[in-house]
């Protein structure tokens, strides 16, 4: 998958609920992913950005695009990008977004979606994040050492939660 970037420079403050609850308010279906996923479940990881795994389908896209522009994401990446599936970085005014429609070793939303789990932040708002099984299998399967860095660290705090 190749990589496009999307203006990091446009950084005001880290806050992950309120990109959360733009891209919930313009009911874009996603399921958090990465560092920030990895931390919710329990695993010691530092992180200061976002990464979520959205639904390509035309209608999602739409509702992302306009998310994207709430959030004042620099520049708005259009739907022929995002369609394409590979990981967009963007500057928004909570921080760095990561986008990316099919995350290493996996087949994209839909594989991720089945296995996610449902969390409520309060105030009503719930987020869909990776389940331990897969984010393990999209760490082990990246390329990017940050996500292999990971792998091990998933693996323990799976065998604490699910010792089975």
């Amino acid at each position: 998958m190749s990589a496009t970037e999307c203006g990091p420079d446009v950084l005001d403050s880290f806050d992950p609920i309120d990109t959360i609850r733009v891209l919930t308010l313009h009911e874009v279906r996603f399921v958090l992913i990465g560092g920030l996923a990895a931390a919710v479940a329990g695993a010691p990881v530092p992180t200061a950005e976002i990464e979520v795994c959205y639904d390509r389908s035309p209608s999602n896209l739409v509702a992302l695009s306009q998310a994207l522009s709430t959030l004042r994401a620099e520049p708005n990446p259009d739907s022929k990008v995002l369609v394409g599936g590979g990981r967009v970085w963007c500057g928004t005014r909570n921080g760095e977004l990561q986008l990316v429609g099919i995350p290493d070793g996996t087949t994209g939303f839909d594989d991720i979606h089945r296995g996610s789990v449902q969390l409520d932040l309060g105030d009503g708002l719930r987020v869909n994040v990776a389940g331990l099984a897969d984010q393990i299998r999209i760490a082990a399967s990246s390329a990017r050492v940050v996500d292999r860095a990971r792998v091990d660290i998933l693996r323990a705090v799976a065998a604490v939660v699910d010792p089975a």
